[in-house]
């Protein structure tokens, strides 16, 4: 089934620039600027790339949309919304940071799942600085429970397991503290108290460079870390050009804000059986004209995904298209369709298909 609906009123840009058509976002590194970079100031120009790690919903890619100042990763309450890796450029004076967000650590069982530990554990040795979140128990409730009790989870652990092989220099980043202001955590342990023995367990498998308290939704603590993470860039080129703050191009980063919103708008089981492609972008006109897929595993489920009479998908496009042309600041032409793809998440050659890069 098919769903239409004419367009609004254009808002301004932010300035989204093209890279490698696709979707997901090319996951590679890319080639350095030809030639040295010039010096800033007498001083070397330093660039960089910073991998973003932690388990699932720790709070990764809203801490890269903060530090950015951009929307440039989709952001949901529930966890392994990210699935590819999600670059985003920070220039300073006399230098430059990359940013890499990456999917979430746990333990994989499908081919998709097992597909974005992979993408995440590749950071690992990739970047020049690792960026690894955890977060506070009392923003870890209802999640299993490892062998350190109330401060670290079994994906945490996991996580810390992989950190403790690398060589690549590490910061420790405690996220949400902003939730230990909000009253008691655990058993003797109220507000702040808990960042203590939260650190302890996690030196006890790790080690770390710095340690840093910080909070993505008010900001808390992102300047100093930034901050510190400028003085450990090493001297090169810029890898991006002024101006640029993402490598996604709006039509990676339209086939993300429509699967944003399935994950907001759906229910639990939906969202993880579903992928996005962009069957035809045409920019050449004033309005963006966009007709995207929504692929599912199941008869059953496309039937969840059109809802009753057709609204679901209606709220769907309605969503995504508003999204999309405050972001893009043009009007835009949605039309979006379900199709099953049977067992996709399951299947090498179809996952490929579908833009992941296995």
């Amino acid at each position: 089934m098919t769903d239409t609906h004419e367009h609004s009123e254009p808002m301004k840009a932010t300035g989204t620039l093209p890279a490698t058509v696709g979707s997901p976002a090319d996951t590679s590194v890319p080639p350095a600027a030809a030639g040295d970079a010039a010096a800033a100031g007498g001083h070397p120009y330093r660039s960089g790339f910073i991998g973003i790690l932690g388990r699932p919903n720790v709070g990764k890619s809203t801490f890269l949309n903060r530090v950015i100042g951009e929307k440039v990763a989709i952001v949901t309450p529930k966890p392994q919304t990210t699935r590819d890796k999600i670059m985003g450029i920070l220039h300073f004076e006399g230098g430059q940071m990359v940013f890499l967000d990456t999917p979430g650590v746990h333990r994989g069982t499908t081919t998709l799942n097992r597909h974005m530990v992979q993408v995440a554990l590749r950071t690992l040795d990739d970047a020049d600085l690792l960026f690894c979140l955890f977060e506070p128990p009392a923003a870890s409730l209802g999640y299993p429970r490892g062998d350190q009790g109330l401060f670290l989870d079994d994906e945490s652990l996991l996580l810390l397991e992989h950190l403790s092989r690398t060589r690549t220099p590490k910061f420790l980043v405690i996220n949400k503290v902003d939730v230990l202001d909000e009253g008691p955590v655990i058993a003797h342990f109220t507000g702040r108290q808990a960042l203590q023995p939260l650190v302890e367990a996690v030196r006890q498998h790790a080690a770390f460079d710095e340690s840093f308290v910080i909070s993505a939704r008010t900001g808390e603590g992102i300047d100093a870390l930034v901050e510190a993470a400028k003085s450990r860039m090493p001297e090169g080129p810029p890898y991006f050009p002024e101006g640029m703050f993402t490598d996604q191009t709006d039509r990676s980063f339209a086939a993300e804000v429509i699967r944003e919103k399935i994950f907001l708008l759906l229910g639990q089981e939906i969202p993880y059986h579903s992928a996005v492609t962009i069957e035809e972008f045409d920019d050449s006109e004033e309005t963006l004209h966009l007709h995207a897929t929504i692929h599912v595993d199941r008869e059953s489920q496309k039937g969840i995904v059109i809802g009753h009479r057709g609204q679901m998908i209606r709220n769907l496009r309605i969503a995504a298209r508003e999204e999309i042309q405050k972001i893009l600041g043009q009007p835009v032409f949605l039309k979006l369709q379900v199709r099953v793809s049977e067992r996709w998440s399951q299947d090498d050659r179809i996952m490929k298909r579908l833009g992941y890069h296995l």
